[in-house]
């Protein structure tokens, strides 16, 4: 009898490849989503980088024309000849005086009928952080998606602090929303760059682990082993993504600290050796890496819903598609093309003929609405469509009343959902509210939202 020779295995090797595996599964997703919003603001940014590149260029073609003594009447047959019609100003110094912004808030019939019908008071929930609330589309059926109004992260914003402060600050707001929100049983959030759900089972052996540990002597001890333990994978790689993920756990593992502080104080053993043990803890749970500047306000860089749903507080639901993310991927390519060779016949315009700049222009502008339509209507179609589908799952029977949609500022979903209202059941009498920063107020649709 021959006996097969079983291979020599050691536990902890096979745990620490485990752990890898699933540190780069993390890292994978977590880079997906970032992936997502920097396509966004790519195309966010372009929009509106474009918009000013020609108003700049025709405003120096017409300033050349008026230099040469041109009749205005015939600078503006050319300029119209060119595709330039409204591009520039005729008179310097004539721009419109500014308008004060306008500033929303429900009206007292209307805070006292959204109250009564979802439990939720929303002027309570907005005026303490200096909010506006509009109600941009009546219910009849008791039922409000609340657009959350947000600005997010993009590539190296973590090296302009003001950038990333302000950033923090919003994500900080709606955190404070969120966090009212759950009191009232609404758990489920629609936010904006996922694209499948992100509940809170990915940090949940990270909330385990630290649950466990149990108040005692070295219990600080304990955390902060943990914790680098969990952390050194990530903290080793040295970019934003892993920096990032790393300043996620050792958020999970500070809060345990916390909470050991409050059960050692009702046991009577947080003395001043502990008290100094738990102060040399929370130096180890601070963010380091690209993030350290930030400290402890790191885990607001990307959104609010991912920290909370890290937490257990609440579950994310997606309100994109992949299909929607290669289609404006494919489509900034082809704006790339089309805006250079547009913006190169106005710089040397006296190389062309008007035909040819008119076919540039005309080119020009169908990419550039196509894409406007992907970056707001398409987008804002497929997250309506997400709140209705998880209604249809639900067989129409969900008993929540507010569906949170987390969305950049520049979007407006009103004539998206009253367009796709009539043909679906499931957004019969669905209503709409409207939330964000008062100084944020009038974002308007082509806006760098986030720049």
């Amino acid at each position: 009898m021959s006996f097969e020779k079983s291979p020599i295995t050691y536990p902890e090797a096979e745990e620490n490849k485990e752990s890898d595996l699933r540190a780069e599964t993390d890292i994978e997703k977590f880079a997906e989503k970032q992936s997502i919003l920097k396509t966004i603001s790519e195309a966010e940014r372009q929009i509106e980088e474009s918009k000013v590149q020609e108003r700049n260029l025709a405003q120096k073609i017409f300033d050349v024309f008026k230099k040469r003594g041109t009749r205005l009447a015939q600078i503006t047959t050319l300029m119209s000849a060119m595709g330039l019609s409204g591009c520039y100003e005729s008179e310097k110094g004539t721009e419109s005086a500014e308008t004060e912004p306008k500033v929303k808030q429900l009206s007292g019939e209307e805070r006292e009928q959204i109250l009564r019908e979802t439990g939720v008071d929303i002027v309570s929930l907005t005026e303490s952080l200096d909010w506006s609330a509009e109600v941009q589309v009546p219910s009849t059926s008791g039922q409000y998606i609340l657009h959350i109004g947000q600005i997010h992260y993009i590539d190296d914003v973590e090296k302009d602090l003001n950038s990333a402060k302000e950033i923090i600050r919003v994500q900080k707001e709606i955190e404070q929303i969120l966090i009212t929100l759950t009191e009232n049983g609404v758990d489920k959030v629609f936010n904006e760059g996922y694209i499948s759900n992100w509940s809170n089972e990915w940090p949940v052996e990270y909330r385990e682990r630290a649950s466990k540990v149990i108040a005692g002597k070295k219990c600080f001890e304990e955390l902060t082993t943990l914790c680098h333990n969990d952390t050194k994978f990530f903290e080793k790689r040295g970019n934003f993504t892993a920096d990032y993920i790393a300043a996620d756990i050792k958020n999970i593992y500070r809060k345990r600290a916390f909470k050991l502080v409050e059960e050692l104080k009702f046991q009577n053993m947080f003395d001043n050796d502990m008290e100094k043990a738990f102060e040399q803890s929370l130096s180890e749970f601070q963010p380091t890496g690209v993030l350290a500047n930030l400290g402890n306000d790191a885990v607001y860089l990307t959104d609010a819903s991912r920290k909370l749903a890290n937490e257990g507080v609440i579950t994310i639901l997606p309100a994109e598609t992949k299909e929607a993310q290669e289609l404006l991927s494919k489509t900034l390519d082809e704006r790339e093309k089309a805006s250079d060779e547009y913006l190169n016949a106005i710089r040397n315009w006296k190389n062309f003929s008007e035909e040819e700049i008119k076919r540039l222009k005309q080119r020009y502008d169908e990419i550039r609405d196509q894409r406007e339509h992907i970056v707001f209507d398409n987008r804002d179609n497929i997250a309506i469509n997400k709140i209705q589908y998880y209604i249809k799952d639900n067989n129409g029977e969900t008993d929540e009343k507010i569906f949170p949609l987390i969305y950049g500022m520049a979007h407006d979903f009103k004539d998206n959902l009253l367009n796709l209202r009539p043909d679906d059941a499931e957004l019969e009498g669905l209503g709409l509210i409207r939330i964000h920063p008062r100084r944020h107020a009038d974002v308007p649709r082509e806006a760098v939202e986030d720049k």
